[in-house]
């Protein structure tokens, strides 16, 4: 090629071919003559600037120093002084040449464009991006305006005929129109892409069936805005909102139903939802609704592929870059939102039992039973959205607040070495009721909507705790150490556990009595037989009419929340940290849970180092006799 070149450029210019005013005029003849037209252009711009480009090399010292072998093989090959002989004399023109190339020809390619309907129009808009130089562009507006209406023209009455061809020329529009706006953004680009999205999503079954268009809208929507000191912030909220409903959308099971297309999920590749999410992250936005779209994401499988229960990265590292100190306890706080996800559905949570009237209830106000959602029954431990803020209230009202908070008390002051004063835990009661209706307020409205699409998809049936433990891992991810600390000791503590299952055992147990007297068992066979063990281990034992609540899920949480705990620990010498690292000690040993010992033992490790908890590793590595829980 570099042989070639020179005699090609020279052999032109002897014949006078390389002027471009002479193809620019034949650009409105006739369809054949303009297809000539245009590949003459073509080709002497790609002689021309390969030829620049490869004297602009060959002078430059710095390059000669870097590529040595380059040089000598051709020094060798006897063709360097050819060659730079031939860049000395002819680079400079080179150097007008191109410029005056572009003022010539884009001009007439705009022309062209607009006065022929055929697709030849193709060719000029990949020649109006070849030619055009993004740092000294010419006819700027005009081209980008050009882009614009090509866009803008998408879903014409031609697109049924030629979808493809007409996909894949706004494709080549849409990565246009970003290489100018880098140098100058169009104040009608996002008007137009938001046009070109609702035409997409009106049938995308048809309309960019396989999605390309979108594919390569997220790639370039960041820099649509333009770039380094030509970035455009004022386009940052509708960029968010495009690229907010692209993840809402989509044939996934966290899709909004408000955004479906024609009353079902809306065809969409999932890369689109993925990359979409790297391109939130990237772009800087935080408010409520991309947060919770973000904390959505986490959540989203393809339908088709099965409920995999494991957040896809993307979303995470999306949450983390948008995540910043300030939002901490406000109101578009992500953590906030993970931590009751981390926590759990409050209709999850153990029901109190009424012997006499044989009804399940969170609480009794006077006489009236308090209960989760709109079932009398109380048969499901999920809640739909229309219920779930309500049933945040009934939870911290519910008799199962007061006894599992009752426990903490106790732990906390046992931890204190502090003496109990009944007065003081309706004071702890009190406060901790303050809390949780705080931060339900200010997030309970976006973890109300992952409950509700489990509540319709159904998650948890073959995983119990693929919502709660994919907030866990979120909360390591975006290095919430206090969040997570405080999820463990409020909801997946040793005494937490264990009055989830003591309150449980008593509930299910006078229910089981029941329904045994009912079915006619004999009062000397009841505890024998009705209730095997009147222990917390009752609590294992799943029926359909005992209303118990499944705790497998707090097991299986337990245990990320275990090892985030102590994955983000610091080495501060403070309450939270000391709390920490106690429970820890004591799960190696839990023997209401043996599994805890690894997942203990595994956060101990984390930890800066201790010597109390490395004996306590030791102790249990080496059987040695230690403490019992």
């Amino acid at each position: 090629m570099l042989v070639a070149l020179p005699f090609v450029w020279l052999s032109s210019c002897a014949e006078d071919e390389t002027d471009p005013k002479i193809w620019v005029k034949k650009l409105n003849e006739s369809a054949e003559v303009r297809k000539d037209a245009l590949e003459k252009l073509e080709f002497i711009y790609e002689v021309d600037s390969t030829l620049l480009e490869t004297c602009t090399k060959l002078t430059d010292e710095e390059w000669q120093k870097f590529h040595k072998d380059d040089v000598k093989m051709m020094k060798d090959a006897g063709k360097w002084d050819q060659y730079t002989s031939f860049c000395k004399k002819y680079k400079s023109k080179l150097d007008k040449k191109i410029p005056r190339f572009r003022e010539v020809t884009i001009p007439a390619l705009i022309d062209a464009y607009k006065q022929h309907n055929d697709w030849q129009k193709d060719d000029i808009i990949k020649l109006l991006i070849r030619f055009q130089d993004v740092k000294t562009p010419i006819e700027l507006e005009a081209v980008q305006m050009l882009f614009l209406d090509v866009i803008d023209s998408f879903g014409g009455p031609e697109y049924l005929v030629d979808r493809e061809k007409i996909d894949a020329r706004v494709v080549v529009a849409i990565k246009g129109l970003t290489e100018l706006n880098k140098f100058k953004p169009h104040p009608q680009t996002f008007e137009k892409i938001k046009g070109l999205m609702k035409k997409i999503y009106a049938n995308p079954e048809q309309n960019d069936s396989i999605s390309q268009i979108r594919v390569a809208l997220v790639a370039s929507i960041l820099d649509l805005r333009g770039t380094g000191t030509n970035i455009n912030k004022a386009f940052d909220a509708e960029v968010a909102e495009i690229l907010v409903e692209m993840i809402r959308r989509g044939k996934h099971d966290t899709a909004d139903e408000a955004l479906f297309c024609q009353g079902r999920h809306c065809k969409q590749n999932f890369l689109v939802n993925k990359n979409a999410a790297i391109q939130l992250g990237a772009l800087g936005v935080a408010n409520k609704r991309v947060n919770n779209t973000l904390v959505g994401c986490l959540y989203s499988v393809e339908i088709g592929l099965g409920r995999l229960g494991k957040s896809f990265r993307e979303c995470k590292v999306a949450l983390s870059k948008l995540y910043k100190p300030e939002m901490r306890g406000t109101e578009i706080d992500p953590v906030g939102i993970l931590g009751l996800l981390a926590q759990g559905d409050p209709a999850r949570y153990p029901l109190s039992y009424d012997e006499k009237k044989d009804r399940w209830y969170a609480s009794k106000e006077g006489d009236n039973y308090v209960m989760y959602g709109a079932d009398p029954n109380q048969s499901t431990a999920r809640s739909k959205m229309k219920d779930c803020m309500g049933n945040y209230e009934k939870y911290r009202n519910s008799d199962y607040f007061q006894f599992v908070t009752k426990r903490q008390w106790e732990t906390e002051l046992k931890f204190k070495n502090e003496k109990a004063d009944p007065a003081a835990f309706e004071e702890f009661l009190t406060k901790k009721r303050a809390d949780h209706k705080k931060r339900t307020s200010q997030w309970g409205e976006g973890a109300c909507e992952i409950f509700d699409l489990n509540e319709k998809g159904k998650w948890d049936t073959k995983d119990s705790a693929v919502v709660e433990r994919t907030a866990l891992e979120a909360l390591r991810g975006m290095g919430a150490a206090v969040e997570t600390q405080t999820v463990l000791l409020d909801t997946y503590s040793s005494y937490s556990m264990k009055a989830f299952w003591d309150f449980t055992a008593e509930q299910s147990g006078k229910a089981s009595i029941v329904r045994c007297k009912k079915e006619g068992m004999q009062d000397a066979f009841i505890k024998t037989e009705c209730v095997p063990e009147f222990t917390n281990d009752i609590s294992g034992t799943k029926s359909q009419w005992n209303k118990l609540r499944d705790y497998n899920w707090l097991v299986d949480s337990s245990k990320e929340a275990m090892y985030g705990a102590g994955w983000l620990m610091s080495a501060a010498a403070n309450e939270l940290n000391a709390r920490t690292r106690a429970e820890m000690e004591l799960r190696l040993r839990w023997l209401q849970d043996p599994r805890s010992t690894t997942f203990a033992a595994k956060s101990l490790a984390m930890m800066p180092y201790n010597k109390d908890s490395f004996n306590a590793l030791m102790d249990v590595a080496s059987f040695r006799e230690g403490g019992t829980a």
